[in-house]
């Protein structure tokens, strides 16, 4: 069961990355013009991102606290690498860098949530 679910959150990483990448894949809408809007339509992917990881490397089934905490905290890591990776294909905004920013203080406070709920 474990290496099914290993193997389920690599496929979705992968699906994740791609989808970043080419973020009009499934749903043949135009790509915006503005290059903020783009690196926003990016982002909504990295919640796959997310998921896979938290598929991949969560095994602590039992707490209802651990499992949400963890949750969000790997969510948010893949937010974070959908935002960078954005930032990094088209351009650098100070907006989106704000964002990350905040996304990076969020991640620390779910981190600290998820590290108190382990215990």
């Amino acid at each position: 069961m474990a290496t099914l679910l290993k193997l389920i959150g690599v496929l979705v990483i992968i699906l994740g990355c791609v989808l970043t990448y080419k973020p009009n894949l499934l749903s043949h809408t135009p790509l915006p013009e503005n290059n903020y809007h783009l690196i926003e339509m990016r982002v909504r992917w990295g919640f796959l991102i997310g998921l896979g990881i938290f598929i991949f490397a969560f095994n602590h089934w039992n707490s209802w606290k651990v499992i949400i905490s963890a949750f969000l905290f790997f969510l948010t890591i893949g937010i974070v690498i959908a935002r960078a990776f954005g930032i990094i294909m088209d351009v650098f905004f100070i907006k989106q860098i704000l964002w990350l920013s905040i996304e990076f203080v969020i991640l620390i406070v779910f981190g600290i949530l998820y590290k108190y709920a382990h215990n």
